[in-house]
């Protein structure tokens, strides 16, 4: 699990003068729960000018198109939170994705990545707010 965030960092990271936010990121994962090497479970903070900006539509508009299932909603101190699960390849797309922001009227500034295998499994991609 830390080789996938070490090889997603070292991805984004490449670029200093990219226009991409950065990201920090953890891993929680239970030690008796089973892992799906195929499949990823995160939580990310967004934080920026991500709401009131159509921030959450867009981004369940990238989640249905990459084929990544969820949810996103506003929290009340301006950050936009998300939880996703899918293919691992599918996460990084999505991560990725927010990253750059799916709205172009949000700035993203920083997204937090955390790994966390009890995240509930959504069949579906879903705005909670």
């Amino acid at each position: 699990m830390n080789n996938f965030f070490s090889q997603l960092k070292d991805k984004m990271m490449g670029n200093p003068k990219s226009d991409k936010a950065p990201v920090s990121s953890s891993t929680t994962t239970p030690i008796d729960q089973a892992v799906d090497p195929d499949t990823r479970k995160i939580r990310m903070i967004v934080e920026g000018m991500v709401q009131g900006v159509g921030f959450r539509y867009t981004t369940k508009q990238v989640a249905d198109r990459i084929g990544v299932y969820g949810i996103v909603r506003n929290e009340n101190d301006g950050t936009v939170y998300i939880e996703a699960n899918g293919d691992v390849d599918k996460i990084a797309d999505f991560i990725e994705a927010i990253r750059k922001s799916p709205s172009p009227s949000a700035k993203v500034e920083h997204v937090t990545v955390e790994e966390d295998a009890t995240i509930e499994e959504h069949v579906k991609f879903s705005i909670t707010n």
